[in-house]
């Protein structure tokens, strides 16, 4: 993958298939979907500040993040997400 995403941006690719089928029902409770980060910003904001936003994810994190936050995109036949990192709702660690 050939991107890297601005200001405090962050590119995902999900993890798991979160689709059950041909038929879209609305649904209230939505659960966080899992990613992982391929590639993060540099954390500054686009509102013209100096003051850089820290990142507090880096490509190779686990992620949780809300399914209507972001832009999904096709970049050579493989889907992945533009997010916000204000929008990931928690890095996954594993039990060391």
């Amino acid at each position: 993958m050939n991107i890297k995403p601005l200001f405090d941006n962050v590119v995902l690719q999900t993890l798991q298939d979160n689709k059950k089928g041909q038929i879209i029902l609305p649904v209230t409770n939505e659960k966080p979907y899992k990613a992982k980060v391929l590639a993060v910003g540099a954390g500054i904001t686009p509102t013209g500040e100096t003051k850089a936003t820290p990142m507090e994810v880096k490509v190779g994190d686990t992620v949780l993040y809300n399914k209507f936050a972001g832009f999904e995109f096709n970049l050579d036949g493989e889907d992945y997400i533009l997010i916000k990192q204000v929008d990931i709702l928690a890095i996954l660690y594993k039990n060391v």
